[in-house]
């Protein structure tokens, strides 16, 4: 995926290509799996999650016909990092356009492939910044074995990353950061 803000690589997520607390949250989804998509959403305890990887934690809702992906849980990092709570909005309310257009096709995928995630993304265009380079893993949660309800993202970057991206995120906001 491509686009002139943002270069994104999409890969089945492993051990082998997750980076820090990622391989943790990969690891938990995996054990808790219990059908073919994924986990059931009452099986997800956000204790077993390391603490580093909740606060840039996202839930999203999947919501059909039409399809749109709704905030259910927007983690206090995430907060910090893109300048506001998006908990209960649509995804597509998300600021910049480019990021949400990015993230609902992200989410699309999932949906689409019925498995989990793994996006390497390149941020190009650093609106008065570097840039900067992040991961984030998407993985779906399924109630009934054949449709997913919801999905899980959470987002891995280091230090210089997240001050980058933080100062890309606040350039331009609709919504107010609290």
């Amino acid at each position: 995926m491509e686009n002139r803000d943002y270069i994104v690589e999409c890969l089945t997520p492993s051990l082998d290509n997750l980076h820090g607390s990622l391989i943790e949250v990969f690891t938990y989804w995996s054990e808790i799996r219990d059908n073919p998509i994924g986990p059931m959403w009452k099986n997800f305890d956000w204790l077993r999650m390391p603490r580093s990887a909740i606060p840039m934690s996202s839930v999203v809702d999947v919501q059909y016909d039409p399809l749109d992906f709704k905030y259910r849980f927007w983690g206090t990092g995430r907060t910090r990092l893109q300048g506001g709570d998006y908990t209960g909005k649509s995804i597509m309310a998300f600021d910049p356009q480019a990021i949400a257009e990015k993230a609902f096709r992200e989410n699309k995928m999932v949906v689409d492939d019925g498995h989990g995630l793994l996006f390497n993304t390149t941020i190009l265009k650093n609106r008065g910044s570097e840039a900067f380079e992040y991961q984030l893993i998407r993985l779906p949660f399924s109630n009934d074995g054949s449709r997913i309800d919801k999905i899980l993202g959470v987002g891995s970057y280091d230090d210089d990353s997240f001050q980058m991206a933080s100062r890309y995120y606040r350039t331009s906001t609709r919504i107010s950061p609290f």
